[in-house]
């Protein structure tokens, strides 16, 4: 028989595709994932995965289990989580998820307020993209999710935190933009561009969950720029920027934060617009720390 921590392997393992993916989020050694995979296997007598290109291949028994692997996993954490709550001495530390860019970029500021008023309350932050951050939602992973505009999802509570304009940039050694401060939307399709593949979750859509991805969104425009280089996040495309490789089309609380001195920002007129949500699965329990910090951020929202 299989206790409930083999079928917690089982399921990461199956989920992440890999032993070093599921390690990470286990916070366990790659060979202890394997030996548990293998007791699993000779429990089962079952093969449950192949091995291909490094990565691990379920199984077709391996897909039937994961169904069911899924439902007693979400049971246990949130029996776990509920245990917790109840107990005199709840966890003080509150699991975030976020993009990388508003990890870096949009999440401190408002961490460093509430740190000031919570000062024992302790934070784990994941850095993901924004496509397994509302995965995570999901099976309970993380307390709450900060990212891009995300479509509407019903069954979870979303408060959003900022809206902005997306914005052009480009290297300050451009002296075609030397003088200007905005450029049209539709000169755009004359631009060399750097492509960010997980920009899905920037933009508001316009009636067109195409429009969630800025390549929809130039689609949906009718407009065709030369996309050069590509990259997953917005730093990373800011860099490349800096060097004169291409310009860029980012959000503007990303352009801004830091240096950005070797940087032309222009506004795109008309705007591209974009919000930053805050997400979190009602149907997961939380705890004290966590209803603080909803708290606060809805404070913050109504403030500014």
């Amino acid at each position: 028989m299989l206790n409930s921590r083999h079928i917690e392997i089982f399921y990461s393992v199956y989920k992440y595709k890999t032993l070093t993916n599921a390690a990470k989020i286990l916070n366990v050694s790659q060979p202890a994932l394997s030996k548990s995979i293998q007791y699993a296997e000779h429990k089962l007598n079952l093969k449950l995965f192949n091995k291909s290109s490094g990565m691990l291949v379920p199984t077709p028994e391996a897909d039937l289990l994961f169904k069911h692997a899924e439902k007693i996993n979400l049971s246990v954490k949130e029996f776990n989580q509920m245990a917790d709550n109840l107990s005199n001495n709840p966890s003080e530390s509150i699991e975030i998820g976020v993009t990388p860019s508003l990890g870096t970029s949009f999440l401190p500021e408002y961490l460093a307020k509430f740190n000031e008023l919570e000062p024992a309350i302790k934070f784990t932050i994941i850095n993901s993209q924004s496509h397994e951050l509302l995965e995570s939602l999901h099976d309970f992973s993380h307390d709450i999710i900060i990212c891009y505009n995300p479509p509407k999802l019903e069954q979870y509570k979303q408060t959003i935190l900022k809206r902005g304009e997306m914005v052009f940039i480009t290297s300050k050694d451009d002296k075609r933009f030397k003088d200007k401060t905005y450029i049209e939307l539709k000169h755009l399709a004359k631009e060399s561009l750097i492509k960010i593949d997980n920009d899905q979750s920037t933009l508001l859509a316009e009636n067109n969950r195409d429009a969630f991805t800025l390549e929809g969104y130039f689609e949906q425009k009718k407009i065709k720029p030369q996309w050069i280089a590509r990259t997953e996040t917005f730093h990373v495309a800011k860099k490349m920027v800096e060097k004169g490789i291409a310009g860029a089309v980012i959000d503007g609380t990303t352009a801004l934060t830091g240096d950005s001195s070797e940087l032309h920002v222009l506004k795109i007129k008309p705007a591209i617009k974009y919000k930053i949500v805050c997400i979190n699965n009602p149907n997961k329990p939380k705890s004290k720390s966590v209803n603080k910090l909803l708290n606060f951020l809805s404070e913050e929202k109504r403030g500014s």
